[in-house]
C-alpha cells in the first residue's frame, strides 16, 4: 500500500499551519501579494481534517480486508450535498431545514 502522497500532503498542511504568516506591512514593505498565504481557520481545520480521514479509512481498510486498490474520489458527498440543496430549495431557499420540512418534501 502506498501512501505516500497523503502522508506527506497531511504533514506539510500541518507544518504550513504552524508557521506564522508575515505581518500585512512586511508583505507590503517586500512587494508580496496577499494578506500573509494563509487559510481561514476554518478551511485550514477542514482540509487537515479530510486529508488525515482519508488516510485512517485506507488504513483501517488494507488492515481488515484486502482489496487491490482503493478509489479514494468515491468517498464523496456531492450526491448527499445535491439532495440537501433540493431540500433547500422546496423550503423557499432556507439554509436551515427542519426534519418536518424534509418530511413535507418528500411526499
Amino acid at each position: 500500500m502506498s501512501m505516500v502522497f497523503l502522508n506527506k500532503f497531511y504533514d506539510w498542511l500541518v507544518s504550513w499551519n504552524n508557521k506564522s504568516a508575515l505581518p500585512l506591512e512586511k508583505r507590503k514593505e517586500l512587494g508580496l501579494p496577499g494578506k500573509g498565504g494563509k487559510l481561514t481557520k476554518e478551511t485550514q481545520f477542514a482540509l487537515q481534517f479530510t486529508t488525515k480521514s482519508l488516510i485512517d479509512i485506507v488504513n483501517h481498510i488494507f488492515k481488515e480486508h484486502t482489496p487491490e486498490y482503493i478509489l479514494l474520489g468515491k468517498f464523496q458527498t456531492d450526491s448527499l450535498e445535491a439532495r440537501f440543496g433540493q431540500y433547500r430549495q422546496m423550503s423557499g431557499g432556507n439554509y436551515n431545514v427542519s426534519c418536518l420540512q424534509i418530511f413535507e418534501s418528500e411526499k
